[in-house]
């Protein structure tokens, strides 16, 4: 599967969905002029309730790879943003999942 996205500030990018195994397991990749990445995640159930872990490879391309920890850096950094968002979301509904606005 196959989709086309516009992020704000980062252009246009075309993302292939390569593996999904319901419900624990994703793989990604997308590529773009600027930067292709490479993404998996995995969802583990743990006795609190649900580990995420996710791993992103970055692929910058010209003069972008010059910035490649600072854009490592604000990756995570904004992986972690979300991550906090959809917790408190799935926290908050008491059922452990998340409910439509």
């Amino acid at each position: 599967t196959k989709y086309a996205v516009s992020f704000a500030g980062g252009g246009d990018t075309v993302i292939e969905l390569l593996r999904f195994e319901r419900p624990a397991f994703w793989q990604s990749r997308s590529s773009s002029r600027r930067l292709d990445v490479r993404f998996a995640g995995r969802i583990f159930s743990i006795p609190q309730g649900s580990r995420v872990e996710l791993e992103t490879e970055l692929l910058p391309h010209g003069l972008l790879r010059v910035a490649g920890p600072l854009l490592e850096w604000r990756m995570r950094a904004s992986w972690q943003h979300h991550l906090d968002c959809i917790k408190h979301i799935l926290e908050a509904s008491g059922t452990g999942a998340a409910t439509a606005p």
